[in-house]
């Protein structure tokens, strides 16, 4: 009989409204020719840059309710395509919550609620769309049958792996679990074999215009990710998927099944 085969779409650090244009409208088409069972946008969804301890240039930005309504209608048009939509806190979403009692107020105008999470609502996010915010009592995203754990990776995980070697990092803290983390803007992907078991790490790319963000790094990649379960009727029944890294051009580009996207 036919295997049941579950797409789950990871996109990592897009930082609305300094995100790709190009790179999010191929990535949308993929995503409505597509239309995964689960998609997760894993952090740094906005940017709040004029929150941020950087100095920000001159033709930067400076109201953040514009931000997270650029954001907002971006995920509103993933929403009829995919089975379900997931947003992860990152820690450009955790300045939000240092700044909403400082001194920046100018900054918020025109926010309504306090949390993140209230606003992004307050201003049409679709209420289908959940949240999920790492910490001790949430440790991540569980997706699978503890098939694979995706973190934001801002909260101290394998910072001592260095950028250079991120994926083998991941498997080497959690060796049991695959896992997938954005944050560091790289593309990775390693793997383990133990036992006649396969666990992988995914360090994902990041969806944002600029490699002059706080410093920079000429190796960052842009893309994304896709999860392709399989072997039971259930995505959460799942425990085997193949992972693939979907890489874009400068243009935002990326080949896929046989045709080109942008």
């Amino acid at each position: 009989r036919p295997v049941s085969v579950h797409r789950v779409c990871l996109a990592a650090d897009p930082h609305f409204d300094v995100h790709h244009t190009a790179l999010w409208a191929s990535f949308a088409d993929w995503h409505a020719e597509y239309k995964p069972a689960l998609t997760v946008v894993m952090g740094d969804i906005v940017d709040l840059g004029m929150v941020s301890r950087f100095v920000q240039d001159g033709g930067a930005p400076v109201n953040a309710v514009c931000q997270i309504r650029a954001a907002v209608q971006a995920i509103n048009g993933l929403v009829p395509q995919a089975g379900r939509v997931i947003l992860m806190m990152g820690n450009h979403e955790d300045r939000w919550d240092k700044v909403i009692q400082g001194d920046n107020s100018v900054a918020l105008s025109g926010a309504m609620g306090l949390s993140m999470e209230d606003q992004f609502y307050a201003q049409g996010l679709h209420p289908s769309v959940r949240w999920y915010r790492e910490g001790k009592d949430f440790p991540g995203l569980v997706v699978g049958k503890k098939a694979i754990i995706l973190q934001h990776g801002h909260k101290g995980f394998a910072k001592g792996a260095g950028s250079r070697h991120l994926a083998a990092g991941q498997l080497a803290e959690i060796s049991t679990m695959s896992s997938a983390r954005g944050h560091f803007h790289r593309a990775q992907l390693a793997c383990r074999t133990e036992l006649g078991r396969t666990v992988f790490g995914l360090a994902l790319p990041h969806m944002s215009s600029t490699h002059e963000y706080a410093g920079g790094n000429p190796n960052w990649q842009r893309g994304f990710a896709e999860l392709l379960f399989f072997g039971r009727t259930r995505l959460r029944d799942c425990e085997s998927f193949t992972p693939n890294m979907i890489i874009a051009d400068e243009q935002g580009r990326f080949a896929y099944g046989g045709r080109v996207f942008g």
